[in-house]
């Protein structure tokens, strides 16, 4: 099993691949959106990162929405209250806030908490060539689809940046080796007793909170 970045790159190629296979709509995001992101890393670390776990509550919220989409419930989100939303995505954004560490090539940090307080210092001692290589990918990704329209933006910043920091030699974090090949599909073994017990750990959860 991947860990990090690259299992985030094997993860982007299958979800290209499925996505392909089964077309698609004008409004179609075939990558993880920041919200979901959140809301699956929250849960993987609350079960101490159990692929078990992880991969069966992602299958069934992937379930859930194909039956809204057949019984067309999308149209009932008109009735939650804008302010709802508007702080949830405001939260969603503090939370992205700790890629800044990776942003200035600092060490990421899995606490929102911890990766704000410590921001001062890391920008004392930050990567610049790390800063501007990411500033460069962003003015790219916004600014190639004015020139080129045939290939998107961010292929473009991300082979013109990383061929810059290869040719250079710069003193940036990387990726890594990427094994050769293609990884073995494991599908993991879930135990729907824990599925149970966690449900009800949960619920005591949410009602505590409430008292």
């Amino acid at each position: 099993m991947e860990n990090g970045a690259v299992a985030g790159l094997y993860g982007a190629i299958a979800i290209g691949i499925v996505a392909s296979i089964f077309g698609g709509t004008p409004a179609q995001i075939s990558g993880p959106t920041g919200p979901m992101t959140v809301v699956v890393a929250g849960f993987a670390a609350a079960h101490t990162g159990d692929p078990s776990c992880v991969f069966v509550t992602v299958a069934l919220a992937g379930l859930f929405q194909v039956i809204i989409g057949v019984l067309k419930l999308g149209k009932y989100i008109n009735y939650i209250p804008y302010p709802v939303i508007s702080g949830f995505m405001s939260g969603i954004g503090i939370i992205i806030l700790f890629q800044v560490s990776q942003l200035i090539g600092q060490p990421a940090l899995k606490s929102p908490i911890e990766a704000i307080s410590v921001l001062p210092e890391q920008l004392v001692t930050m990567n610049v060539i790390a800063l501007l290589l990411g500033l460069g990918t962003m003015a790219i990704v916004y600014l190639a689809p004015l020139v080129i329209r045939a290939v998107p933006g961010t292929l473009v910043g991300l082979i013109f940046i990383t061929t810059l920091s290869v040719v250079f030699s710069f003193d940036v974090p990387r990726i890594g080796h990427i094994p050769s090949g293609v990884s073995s599909l494991l599908i993991p073994q879930f135990d729907w007793a824990m599925f149970g017990r966690n449900l009800v750990e949960g619920q005591s959860k949410s009602h505590r909170d409430r008292r």
